[in-house]
């Protein structure tokens, strides 16, 4: 039997399922030697359980989580009417984070997430999703360039001491 993935969007209830999906992703994808410390402390204050509860709470945002034959396996975060600094985009929704579990990377979860989140952006009335990525996440900018995503500006993702330099994309859906 072929395997399947569901999208569904977190509730309150699942805040404790989301900070961990969240905090393991987030040092999967970022742990690197000499890093540790400003990466904890980066999980520790964005994805601790209260943070989430709080997040979950506001209509605003939304967690769409994606199960891989029923196991999670990757979430996005959307924030509705949040505008990137220093610019006004017309009714904005911004893609936070987009992560997968490394074992389930090369099974086009993360496209399903962008391409459900664009629908559903679209479905509500918003006219642009937007989001930052690494500057030298080459894959990550072919990734995003793939569903129409063009690089409109920069700004500096802070990680303790890390600042990196990080491009601003977006796509207009209306």
């Amino acid at each position: 039997m072929e395997k399947s993935h569901t999208i569904v969007t977190a509730t309150f209830k699942d805040a404790e399922t989301v900070a961990n999906l969240a905090a393991f992703t987030f040092r999967e994808s970022w742990l690197e030697p000499g890093n540790e410390q400003d990466l904890e402390e980066y999980v520790q204050e964005n994805f601790n359980l209260d943070v989430i509860k709080k997040e979950l709470s506001n209509p605003d945002i939304s967690y769409l989580l994606v199960f891989y034959d029923d196991e999670i396996t990757g979430y996005i975060k959307l924030q509705r009417y949040d505008q990137p600094e220093g610019f006004e985009l017309k009714k904005p929704v911004a893609i936070h984070r987009l992560y997968i579990k490394s074992d389930f990377r090369n099974l086009k979860l993360g496209g399903a997430l962008v391409e459900h989140s664009i629908a559903l952006a679209e479905k509500e009335g918003f006219q642009t999703v937007w989001l930052g990525v690494w500057n030298e996440n080459n894959n990550a900018i072919r990734f995003y360039n793939k569903f129409g995503f063009e690089k409109f500006g920069n700004y500096n993702f802070v990680m303790g001491s890390i600042v990196s330099d990080d491009f601003l994309l977006k796509k207009e859906i209306c």
